[in-house]
């Protein structure tokens, strides 16, 4: 078909390019976008979105953000190294999201673009 690159070993139709999210990374940014991040505030690197944790945890009003981000971001880079988050990682972020909205349906439901 046209528009498909070719078949890579693993099966895969393509290869995400330098510019484009994989879908460990569309993870992320679904969890920050449902927090208010337009798509030009979506974080580069891992000093940003350390950043925008922060302002998720504040929002849910959590009891103690610097503890909550030490151990999600554990084994991350710290400064402004790119943003190339695990499957693992973003997992542990929606994860957060879900338990602190009140519950994974309610934060999924927000993912898929549903308003109140």
């Amino acid at each position: 078909g046209i528009g498909i690159g070719p078949i890579t070993p693993d099966g895969h139709h393509r290869v995400a390019k330098a510019n484009e999210s994989t879908p460990d990374e569309g993870l992320c940014e679904d969890v920050f976008l449902a927090y208010g991040a337009s798509p030009v505030d979506l974080p580069d690197m891992w000093s940003d979105a350390r950043e925008a944790f922060r302002g998720i945890c504040e929002q849910e009003g959590a009891v103690d953000c610097a503890a909550d981000e030490t151990t999600l971001f554990k084994g991350t880079p710290e400064g402004e190294d790119a943003f190339k988050p695990s499957s693992g990682f973003c997992e542990g972020l929606a994860r957060y999201a879900a338990r602190s909205s009140g519950g994974a349906a309610s934060f999924a439901r927000r993912l898929k673009g549903g308003g109140g």
